[in-house]
């Protein structure tokens, strides 16, 4: 198995990234591979329809995208946000469910094997 691993918090320090590297470690010690990233490196815009129109999927939503699609399984820690998620991570998954031309959109999170 291969897991995905990112953190929808950018504070330093944050507990979550710290979790996901505890959680991290646990797996890789198990011999489990994770590829640990970080979403604000993906220089992801804040969700428009308009922009996605002009200039279809922005290169790090691409990246992304290639991440979950070449892994089995995705571990994400992030905290509560009023309520909600982060905007961070709901604007990365917002992105993420969008699709190539033919493809629907919720394909990558789909159980089971997926194809682009």
């Amino acid at each position: 198995m291969k897991y995905l691993a990112f953190c929808g918090s950018t504070r330093s320090g944050s507990i979550n990234q710290r979790t996901v590297k505890v959680m991290t470690s646990c797996l890789t010690s198990l011999g489990t591979k994770v590829t640990e990233i970080n979403l604000t490196n993906l220089g992801i815009p804040i969700y428009d329809g308009d922009l996605e129109k002009e200039n279809g999927l922005p290169d790090g939503i691409v990246e992304l995208q290639e991440q979950i699609h070449a892994h089995d399984g995705l571990l994400i820690g992030c905290p509560e946000y009023n309520g909600y998620m982060t905007p961070l991570l709901l604007n990365a998954i917002d992105w993420a469910t969008r699709s190539s031309e033919g493809s629907p959109d919720l394909l990558l999170f789909a159980i089971g094997p997926c194809r682009l």
